[in-house]
């Protein structure tokens, strides 16, 4: 297996006429990264620089002809195989990894149910996640989560590839590229709520964070951490819709950034010309969230606590398979009873993490009923007592966590399970 796969990717690279750069290049470990297949099956692996670390060594030089382009110091084997989450449900396994650090390019070997695929990708993945794709079939991708012994958790440089048509990455936030969607639910999805009705939806290009605002940083900028639970790379909750407002405009006046919001004591406008820090809207969540999906889930028809943290011991549909729980997709798992560190599972097709569960999050709008009109760049409504949260939470159930779940909660509320990530205008 070793073999082939040296000889898969002296051939790609060959076919590709690429050129390395010098064995100089600085390389940074350990690195962890975070392999996910077909968003079903994920592991994390620490690579380090050490020669006695186990399962991890240095090459050989290669004795093909490519050799002359390599040095024992440009490349690096991951050789046994990995456990990962869900083999029993997915049967992948993941076992060869290569890495090259000029190009910060990896190969993999990988199986499902002991057929055995290999994928090799050039390009960069620095500070990324790189898609991988065999005939359309089965999507990988490699995320590098934190490099180096300074590496911040909480800042997870992963962005998705340049080839995945909706999404590139900018700093810490993900470009979503605008179309158009139906929002809502449809009639046949189960327990779906009166106020989803579905209806067309278009929005415009829009930059969205990757993950969820986290204590550390709003302690940062805002000199104080209110949540409930405590850690600087949980995502910060027990916030009200204003504190979130305040902390936009906070943000964009620190970076020089035109505040997106006017305040004047519980009246707040929105100036949608303004390149500041902003809650996404309703119907951008929505759009970010599905990420293509028409599912119940960005996760197709169902999402087990491997995929996203929440109530697990109700996960969708329990309550009608409650003693039939052979018939569930995903059966009764664990419930932690708390947040969980950004970035804890895979994220979505557009490079999204933490878009069901772990906390709720503020959006801009005020809560009102859908209509089946079209609709570009929806706000919401022009009033109202209650704004939105969307995507559920640790303590929310399954069905809750629905990508066109709405939650309606009054703006001045705070509670642990309710936190915001934040959004930009693209220019």
């Amino acid at each position: 297996m070793k073999k082939f796969l040296i000889f898969m990717v002296a051939l790609v690279l060959t076919m590709a006429n690429v050129v390395l750069l010098s064995a100089e290049t600085t390389m940074e470990f350990p690195m962890k990264i975070q392999i996910t297949i077909d968003n079903k099956t994920t592991l994390t692996a620490t690579l380090s620089d050490n020669k006695t670390s186990r399962n991890f060594i240095k090459m050989l030089p290669l004795t093909i002809p490519l050799q002359n382009l390599y040095s024992r110091e440009m490349c690096y084997h991951f050789p046994e195989p990995l456990e990962t989450d869900n083999v029993k449900e997915t049967g992948y396994e993941v076992g060869e990894i290569i890495y090259w650090p000029p190009k910060h390019s990896f190969a993999i070997m990988y199986s499902q149910n002991g057929e055995k695929f290999s994928m090799q990708k050039l390009g960069r993945v620095d500070g990324g996640v790189e898609i991988f794709e065999k005939t359309g079939d089965v999507t990988v991708t490699i995320s590098v989560l934190t490099k180096g012994d300074t590496a911040d958790p909480s800042d997870m440089r992963v962005s998705p590839s340049q080839n995945e048509k909706n999404a590139a990455s900018v700093k810490d936030f993900v470009l979503i590229k605008g179309g158009t969607f139906r929002m809502g639910s449809p009639e046949n999805e189960q327990w779906r709520e009166k106020d989803e009705t579905q209806h067309q939806v278009t929005v415009s290009d829009f930059l969205i964070g990757k993950h969820e605002v986290t204590q550390r940083m709003y302690r940062e900028i805002m000199g104080n951490n209110p949540s409930n639970f405590s850690g600087d790379d949980l995502p910060v909750e027990n916030v009200s819709w204003f504190d979130a407002i305040q902390f936009c405009n906070a943000k964009s006046i620190k970076e020089g950034l035109t505040p997106a919001y006017e305040i004047n004591g519980d009246t707040v406008n929105w100036n949608r010309n303004a390149n500041g820090y902003r809650l996404p809207t309703e119907a951008e969540w929505e759009y970010a969230c599905r990420a293509d999906t028409i599912t119940p889930f960005n996760t197709e028809n169902s999402i087990s606590t491997k995929q996203a943290n929440y109530y697990g011991t109700y996960p969708y549909m329990i309550e009608t398979h409650y003693f039939s729980q052979e018939k569930l997709e995903t059966p009764p798992s664990e419930y932690r009873q708390q947040t969980v560190p950004i970035g804890s599972f895979a994220p979505n097709k557009w490079g999204l993490f933490d878009m069901h569960g772990n906390v709720g999050e503020w959006c801009w709008d005020w809560y009102g009923n859908f209509t089946e009109a079209n609709q570009n760049d929806p706000a919401g409504a022009s009033a109202g007592t209650y704004r939105i949260t969307r995507g559920g939470s640790w303590n929310d159930f399954g069905k809750h966590l629905r990508s066109a779940y709405r939650s309606a909660t009054p703006p001045s509320n705070r509670m642990f399970n309710v936190g915001f990530r934040l959004a930009r205008n693209t220019q």
